[in-house]
């Protein structure tokens, strides 16, 4: 089963913190994460200490993260058709 847990709130309350910390979580509890921002600050790379781009990144065993392409635009609208490389890496 999927699941998709989101952070939503107003600006520097923690949101990135708490998704990368989750994200790590449950990589290590051995579930295949994907964690994603939005936010056109690059704070999600700085939490892995990575640059992070478009494309999934794997970042530990279970863990990938993904920011935003040059445009402004992340290419999460694929995940919702399935599309995303990330899908398909794991499917294998």
């Amino acid at each position: 089963m999927s699941r998709i847990i989101l952070f939503t709130g107003k600006g520097g309350v923690g949101k990135t913190t708490i998704a990368a910390a989750t994200a790590l979580r449950t990589a290590e509890l051995g579930y295949k994460t994907l964690v994603m921002s939005t936010d056109s600050a690059h704070s999600l790379g700085d939490s892995f200490d990575r640059g992070l781009g478009p494309e999934p990144t794997e970042i530990r065993p279970n863990l990938w993260a993904q920011g935003r392409q040059a445009g402004g635009r992340t290419s999460s609208h694929h995940l919702c058709r399935g599309q995303s490389p990330f899908n398909r890496r794991i499917a294998t």
